[in-house]
């Protein structure tokens, strides 16, 4: 069963199109969707027209975040499949039987495509209706995103603040049911690569969310916004990114997220394109692909070496030393 959450203050036109779409879904039985509608205006009239077969959860409420309208919604869903379509946005006749199609197929989630009227793909995310199929996918809407929720989901946000406070004050009111990124490691990361050598790598974690609540944390060394020229501007150094992927990837505590841009390489301009790829995982662990599974959840800092700008650690039978002076040997990797 489908459970579609929506929200709304006042687009009584827009709705009415949606319930139309809804309506007219091909090759799927109505009565296997629930529509779970949070009323944040006075949209009720908007569902007049709506097939009985389709089971109408209606919520009155006061006007809000969408955020806080979807959770709301959560609590009454249904389904199996979930899916939060926007109030201006509608169906293709047949998207849902298609993603259905998927799910049957084993997919845990499917991502629809979002166009104009006209079936032109939209990559902006505010201000334009869309209408959502299956095919030639563009682009992750909130709308788009259709989930199973028949099993444990993995949700992560990004929180873009270094305040380690905030973080866990966020993540405790949350009830820690979810994860976020480690922007506080990044900085830590980028600070140490940009230190001319004189940055404590005794201190690499501290104040970040994978030393203060590992479970919740996902730790990364760089993103798409923090490359050159771009709104977080914060890149780390190139010659010290083997060396933040080593502390990420082969730690017990964190799940690391590898930057696509720092494996494969980007095209773009000048400022913000990455011209040759690092392959961190290759430069950092050199043993057969077969074992990497077994040792990226064992890795311990178990001592501090030679001065403050080097650590070392073991990780099953790999001893590791970075440093994050360029004068001195980057990396050292050796069996024990």
């Amino acid at each position: 069963m489908f459970s579609l959450i929506q929200t709304s203050q006042d687009r009584k036109s827009q709705l009415k199109r949606f319930v139309e779409s809804l309506n007219n879904q091909l090759n799927i039985d109505l009565s296997s969707i629930q529509l779970i509608f949070i009323d944040q205006g006075n949209n009720i009239s908007s569902f007049n027209d709506l097939n009985k077969k389709i089971d109408f959860t209606y919520i009155k409420y006061h006007k809000c975040g969408l955020s806080e309208a979807r959770n709301i919604g959560l609590k009454h869903v249904k389904g199996d499949i979930i899916a939060f379509p926007d109030d201006d946005c509608w169906y293709n006749p047949l998207t849902l039987s298609k993603v259905l199609e998927c799910i049957q197929d084993g997919y845990d989630g499917v991502i629809v495509k979002a166009t104009d009227g006209n079936g032109i793909p939209l990559n902006i995310y505010k201000g334009t209706s869309r209408l959502l199929t299956l095919y030639n996918h563009c682009g992750a809407f909130s709308s788009s995103i259709f989930l199973k929720t028949d099993k444990d989901l993995f949700f992560v946000g990004e929180y873009w603040n270094n305040n380690i406070d905030i973080l866990c004050n966020y993540l405790n009111k949350s009830n820690q049911n979810m994860c976020l990124f480690d922007v506080p490691l990044h900085y830590n990361l980028y600070n140490a690569s940009n230190s001319g050598g004189n940055y404590d790598m005794r201190k690499i974690f501290d104040g970040t969310l994978v030393q203060a609540m590992p479970n919740n944390a996902v730790t990364f060394v760089d993103n798409h916004d923090t490359q050159m020229g771009q709104a977080l501007q914060s890149e780390i150094q190139g010659w010290f990114k083997p060396l933040a992927y080593a502390l990420i990837l082969l730690r017990e505590s964190g799940v690391p997220c590898i930057f696509y841009g720092d494996y494969y390489g980007t095209h773009g301009n000048a400022d913000s394109s990455i011209k040759t790829k690092i392959n961190p995982i290759d430069k950092i662990i050199p043993t057969p692909k077969a074992i990497i599974g077994s040792l990226v959840l064992l890795g311990y800092i178990v001592a501090t070496l030679a001065s403050l700008n080097i650590v070392g650690f073991v990780v099953g039978i790999i001893s590791l030393t970075l440093s994050n002076n360029t004068s001195q040997t980057a990396s050292n990797v050796s069996a024990i």
